[in-house]
């Protein structure tokens, strides 16, 4: 049997670097769970040249990805971050996003002017790993 080991990895990054790894993180989670149709969201709000996307092409491939690698899932079924069926990376992924989004909205907004929001919800592990820690320093 191969040994087990265990490392820590710190990543020290500015607020831009960690929004892009959320961001990254939510993408990559979402397409695990079957969400393939999120890839037209994605480009449509993060390219500049968004304007000359063909959104209906776009889709039309999204969905001819998602019927071969998940051909149970019909329209924009997908599998929810807690069903059985959702793969393990895809629910550690999310469970960094929650961690993350979370302690940033507590530096971004102490006083939380912003109301309701999800970034405020304690982060409830999807995964069977530990909760990341994260540490989020006002520079």
């Amino acid at each position: 049997m191969k040994e087990v080991i265990h490392i820590k990895v710190t990543i020290k990054c500015n607020e831009k670097q960690a929004v892009i790894i959320k961001e990254a993180l939510d993408l990559y989670s979402r397409l695990l769970m079957g969400q393939i149709t999120e890839l037209d969201n994605f480009f449509t709000r993060n390219t500049d040249c968004w304007k000359r996307l063909d959104r209906d092409s776009i889709a039309y491939h999204a969905e001819s990805i998602k019927n071969i690698v998940y051909p149970e899932l019909i329209g924009y079924d997908s599998f929810g971050i807690f069903n059985a069926k959702c793969p393990e990376e895809s629910k550690i992924a999310y469970d960094i996003i929650q961690v993350l989004r979370n302690e940033l909205i507590k530096v971004r907004d102490p006083e939380r002017r912003t109301g309701w929001s999800v970034d405020w919800n304690i982060p409830m592990p999807a995964s069977k790993e530990k909760l990341v820690k994260v540490i989020v320093d006002k520079t």
